[in-house]
Formats: structure tokens, sequence, C-alpha cells
């Protein structure tokens, strides 16, 4: 509600700080709630119009999806600072018998396709999994592109299109509490995304997938866990949260991938 609850007529005016930066100090937001960002533009910079005459322009959503209040730095007494200038972004991939793994892409962060400048990843111990978180501006996480490199091999194909836009946060306290977008992705290979909408009356329960890919249990094995995703225009044309689960898969593998939904009550 201090945050007009989802309506833009409520919206509360941040002031601009310099740069790209604008602020705004509310009271009385709970620590759960969720928010996005609404860009107004100035109704008289409009073109145009006559001397006088204000431009109605209409505002217009900077996401399609919501924000978590996770990200949470104590400043004194019960005021909390959210930074959302940079958002952690991780990459991860699966990559067999390589000796370094990078990803390079057009970003700063990510050296702005220079070879030499590209973002090393770190081996997870024990397997053929390389990741790395690195900070993203907020404004571009749904606009880079990028391609991982393994022992000085580009992966063949167009390059890969950020939709960490669309990837449902996940807390990790290892990051100072903050919701981390992770990227995952097999060498060559597609990320797959699942999406249904089917709201569950028990609490107890949790929507699944199980299928024929490995990851989903092969039939008979653990299906694959779905977890609610941030609030989405449905196709009846209203807000709702969808069950989500993304797992990284071979081109090859992908045509032949059979699958059923189905509810696992604990």
């Amino acid at each position: 509600e201090a945050l007009g609850d989802g309506d833009p007529s409520k919206a509360v005016r941040m002031k601009h700080g310099g740069g790209n930066v604008w602020t705004v100090t509310v009271d009385g937001v709970p620590m759960d709630a969720r928010y996005r960002y609404l860009v107004q533009t100035d109704e008289n910079s409009s073109k145009g119009k006559g001397k006088g005459a204000a431009a109605k322009v209409e505002p217009r959503w900077e996401t399609e999806y919501m924000l978590p209040l996770t990200d949470t730095m104590h400043i004194g007494g019960d005021t909390h600072e959210q930074d959302d200038t940079l958002v952690p972004v991780r990459f991860v991939i699966k990559k067999q018998g390589a000796a370094r793994v990078l990803v390079q892409g057009s970003l700063p962060e990510l050296g702005s396709w220079n070879p030499k400048k590209a973002l090393e990843l770190d081996r997870v111990p024990g397997k053929d999994k390389w990741e790395r978180i690195v900070h993203v501006p907020s404004d571009e996480i749904a606009k880079f592109e990028y391609k991982y490199v393994a022992d000085d091999k580009v992966e063949k194909g167009s390059n890969r299109r950020s939709d960490a836009n669309q990837v449902e946060p996940q807390v990790e306290g290892g990051i100072s509490g903050r919701g981390v977008i992770t990227l995952a992705a097999v060498w060559e290979g597609l990320l797959v995304r699942f999406l249904i909408f089917h709201p569950l009356e028990d609490p107890n329960s949790q929507m699944c997938i199980s299928g024929s890919h490995p990851c989903m249990g092969e039939w008979l094995g653990k299906p694959l866990g779905m977890g609610l995703g941030n609030p989405r225009t449905l196709l009846t044309g209203v807000q709702g949260r969808c069950w989500e689960a993304t797992f990284a898969a071979a081109d090859a593998d992908v045509p032949n991938v059979q699958y059923r939904y189905c509810i696992v009550t604990a």
C-alpha cells in the first residue's frame, strides 16, 4: 500500500540524484513487499504542442516483472536501503573436458566483445560445471548478448540473448541476502523454461514436471520441482503468479523430450 498497491496513479515519485540514479524514501514498506519502477515522461517536454499545452503521456513500466524487497542494507534506526542500480547475475554452463571457460559479451563486465577482457568462470569442484556472479546494471539485464568460450574456442551458433528479466531471482545468504538471477546453459545448448498457471489450495503441495529427460527423473525418478515466479499478465489479462522451472539441455535433447505436470504433496 505504501508503494501504491500496483496502481500507477498512486506510485511514489522519485527524485533525480544525478546521472542515471533516482532515489526516494518511503515509510511503512513491509520486508516481503514486491515492486517495480514506473517511468513518466515530463508533460511539458513533448514536441509539436502549442504554447501552454500539456502533453498527455502515458506512464510505462520499466520492467515487466516484480522485484523482491530482499537486498537491504541497514543504515540506522528502522531505515534500510534498497539498491537496484546493479543486479547480481550468475552465469552457469556445463562443459566437459575444458580446462578454462570464459563468457564474453556486449557488456563492459563481459569485455565488450574483447576476448582479452572476457569474464573467466570458476570451476565447481569435482564437476564439469563453471560459474561466476557479476553485477550488471539494472537497465541492461534484458539487453545484452553473450557467448561462452572454452579453451580459446567460441561456441557455435548465434549470440545468446539475455532473458534475465524473465528469471525469478533466488535469495542467497552469501550475496548479502539479495536475489541472484541465474542464467544456466550447456555448451552449444539451449535453456528451456516451463510455465504453467495452476493455483494450489494445499500450501504443502508443489507443482512438478515428470518426463523423459534425466533432469525430470526419466519418468520413474525424482520429478523436477517448480517454483512460483513473479506476477505476470496472464492470457486473461489479469495478474497471476505462474509455476516456473528452467533447465539446460543440448540441442539434440529438446525435440524428443516428453513430459507431464504433476502435483507433489509433502
